[in-house]
């Protein structure tokens, strides 16, 4: 414990934490967040080496007070366009003249040409075993972005508890901000999201009495203002050869429903378009939490023969020729042969004439695993609950006709599937 007389009071109110990046509304755009206890201002120092950062650039900081009267109020974003590719730089986010760091992250190449590598997960709460091997492979140097496809910390706006993370025993603002879990998550996460470029999507677990307020404001996704609009909680974006798409299965369970047309609106006009750009971006995936279709005895939407996700998303998917959807939701791992309304088309994956559904939602929280069904559908190619725990997806993109994937436990090192 430092005593509150230890350090001024700015550098405690001041002190950048939280740190974590993402991409602009392209690649060679960098997002970088973080959060101080005080109103402070927000600015970056970056450049390709960890010694005098001469290019600096200017953010903006907002008063977060919805649902968190306990945790940091003060959130900062600042975005860096136009940087080089294929480039180290090196950053110092700085609040009223208090930075921390120097942290780092690498662009990618520039053009289509190359082979972007992902991590893919969801559901990752503070109590998850996993998360320092998963720090582990994610500073590896092999990934391009990580994909957590919804479910944070559970729940970001609810109280965390010191002992979570007692590396952070010596940091005063831990009594400062009391200790609120969606600040504990953000600090768990830290190391890796502040160097790897950390996408999302909301899951259930944001919905926060309908506000989605922690999601919104602790966050930024390419392409949206910030805070994130409840209207506009999807988002596209090309890396490589591939469109990703990041969609909301949460308008199907809120507000009631307002937002489903707006966002069908949006997704049939964005694919329209990701489908007129094949020639240089082969490969459409898009990731949402909840899934279509799962083989769990848990009674969630995807289980019911009325789901809701599959009623509003599958034509969809499958009209506008989405090669992968990309899941999470259920404490498991699933492969899904192509299939359409229960109906395999192939059992392989040789010019599939329908979407690829995968789910990896079982990066670790405080609700372990999800038991499979007795008896699987024949669409189900491959489940997996007891071994999946503590695993994540990893994508690679060969070329413009050959993706790989993988479920890889982070805790025994073992593939789980291929």
């Amino acid at each position: 414990y430092v005593p509150d007389n230890a350090i001024s009071s700015e550098d405690a109110q001041c002190h950048p934490e939280e740190v974590h990046i993402t991409f602009g509304d392209k690649v060679s755009d960098v997002v970088i967040m973080w959060s101080t206890v005080g109103n402070c201002s927000s600015s970056v120092e970056y450049g390709p080496g960890p010694w005098g950062l001469a290019h600096r650039a200017q953010g903006e900081t907002k008063l977060f007070t919805e649902t968190n009267p306990n945790g940091k109020h003060y959130l900062h974003r600042v975005e860096v366009k136009d940087l080089g590719s294929s480039t180290t730089y090196f950053y110092r986010p700085t609040s009223n003249g208090v930075s921390s760091g120097p942290f780092y992250f690498k662009t990618p190449p520039s053009g289509y040409d190359w082979s972007p590598e992902f991590l893919v997960y969801g559901d990752l709460g503070v109590e998850s075993d996993a998360i320092s091997a998963l720090e582990t492979e994610a500073l590896s140097g092999k990934y391009t972005s990580i994909f957590h496809v919804g479910d944070f910390a559970y729940n970001m706006e609810d109280e965390g508890g010191m002992q979570v993370n007692d590396t952070h025993k010596n940091d005063t603002s831990m009594d400062l901000c009391e200790n609120k879990r969606g600040d504990t998550f953000l600090r768990l996460i830290e190391d890796f999201s502040s160097r790897v470029q950390y996408l999302t999507s909301p899951g259930n677990h944001e919905i926060d009495q309908g506000s989605f307020a922690h999601y919104r404001y602790r966050f930024s996704t390419p392409g949206t203002s910030w805070p994130i609009p409840l209207n506009k909680m999807w988002y596209s974006i090309d890396i490589g050869q591939v469109h990703f798409v990041s969609y909301s299965s949460e308008v199907f369970f809120t507000s009631d429903g307002q937002y489903i047309a707006e966002q069908e609106k949006w997704l049939k006009a964005d694919l329209k378009q990701a489908n007129d750009n094949r020639a240089r971006c082969p490969w459409v995936i898009v990731l949402g939490h909840r899934p279509m279709y799962c083989s769990n005895s848990d009674g969630d939407d995807c289980t019911k023969a009325d789901s809701k996700v599959r009623a509003g998303l599958e034509d969809i998917f499958f009209n506008y020729g989405v090669d992968i959807v990309l899941q999470a939701h259920e404490h498991s791992y699933e492969r899904l042969w192509p299939q359409y309304k229960g109906v395999v088309l192939s059992k392989n994956y040789t010019n599939p004439q329908a979407p690829v559904q995968l789910i990896s939602g079982a990066a670790g929280s405080k609700y372990k695993g999800d038991n499979e069904k007795a008896r699987r559908e024949e669409w189900s190619a491959f489940t997996n609950t007891d071994e999946s725990l503590n695993s994540v997806g990893k994508l690679k993109i060969m070329n413009s006709t050959h993706l790989y994937w993988e479920q890889y436990n982070l805790l025994t090192k073992r593939v789980i599937d291929s």
